[in-house]
C-alpha cells in the first residue's frame, strides 16, 4: 500500500474516532456501543501512530525529490537606479547589445548557499539594465538597438557596441569582463576606441554565509552592480577624451 493509500486510510479511522468522541450515541450508536474501550483505545494508537508515519513518509519523498533536483533562479537586477552625477553631453548615442549577448546565462552553484540550488546569472540583461540607467545621464538622446544598423540618418552621432567576454561569480564576489568599441559618424563612422574593461565587485562573503539560499541572488545583484558601475565609471572617463 502506498503512503498516500495508507493516509487515506488512517484518516478514515480518524473521522470515526472523532465522531464517536463528539457523538457516541447518535447516528454511529450501535457501531460504537459495539466497540469496547480498549478496541477504541488500540485503534486510536493505530490510527494517529500510522498516519504520522505515512505524512512523515510522503514530507520525506518531497524533500529528497527537492534534493534530487533543487531549484533553478534566473538573476538579473530589479529596480535599479542610481545617479552618475554630472552634466549631460550633446552628442546623440546608440547603445548596440546583440541578441546573443542579451540571451547569455551563466550558472552559479555555491556550496555556501545550497549545493542543489543553481542560480542564472543574465550578465547581457544586466548590462542592457545598466546601460539604460547610465547612457541617458550622459547623453541628451539615447537609443538602445540589438544590430549595427547599415546607416544612420544623421551625425554627431556617437555609437557604443557593448558585448560580454567573460562573466564569473567565486570568491563571494563577481567579476565581469567587457567589451567596449566607440564610434563615431561623421558622416563616416570612425572608430574612436576598442578597449576590454574588467570590474570585480564587492565581496558578499558575509551575506553569503549568515544568509545562505536565501541571500544568494542578492549577493549576486549587489556584487555584479557594484563591477557594472566600475565597468562604466571607466568608459565614462574614455568617452570624455574621445569625443
Amino acid at each position: 500500500m502506498s503512503a498516500i493509500d495508507g493516509w487515506n486510510s488512517d484518516r478514515n479511522n480518524i473521522q470515526w474516532l472523532f465522531k464517536a468522541a463528539i457523538n457516541p450515541f447518535g447516528a454511529l450508536g450501535s457501531e460504537t456501543a459495539r466497540r469496547p474501550l480498549s478496541q477504541v483505545v488500540v485503534l486510536a494508537n493505530s490510527a494517529f501512530s500510522s498516519h504520522f508515519a505515512s505524512m512523515k513518509r510522503v514530507i520525506s519523498s518531497l524533500i529528497l525529490s527537492l534534493g534530487l533536483y533543487g531549484c533553478a533562479h534566473e538573476v538579473a537586477f530589479q529596480d535599479a537606479h542610481y545617479d552618475i552625477g554630472g552634466t549631460r553631453d550633446r552628442h546623440r548615442v546608440t547603445v548596440v547589445i546583440d541578441n546573443k549577448t542579451l540571451a547569455s546565462k551563466e550558472v552559479i552553484n555555491s556550496g555556501m548557499a545550497g549545493v542543489v540550488n543553481d542560480w542564472e546569472v543574465q550578465p547581457g540583461e544586466m548590462l542592457k539594465q545598466v546601460s539604460d540607467i547610465e547612457f541617458p545621464q550622459m547623453f541628451e538622446s539615447y537609443t538602445l538597438l540589438t544590430s549595427y544598423p547599415a546607416e544612420f540618418s544623421d551625425t554627431a552621432r556617437v555609437i557604443v557596441e557593448l558585448s560580454i567576454v567573460e562573466y564569473d561569480f567565486s570568491g563571494f564576489h563577481a567579476k565581469i569582463t567587457t567589451r567596449v568599441v566607440i564610434s563615431k559618424m561623421e558622416p563616416g563612422k570612425r572608430v574612436l576606441l576598442d578597449r576590454t574593461y574588467h570590474g570585480t565587485g564587492v565581496s558578499q562573503g558575509g551575506k553569503m554565509f549568515w544568509g545562505g539560499a536565501f541571500s544568494m541572488k542578492s549577493a549576486i545583484r549587489q556584487s555584479s552592480i557594484d563591477a557594472y558601475k566600475k565597468i562604466f565609471r571607466q568608459i565614462r572617463e574614455d568617452l570624455i577624451r574621445s569625443l
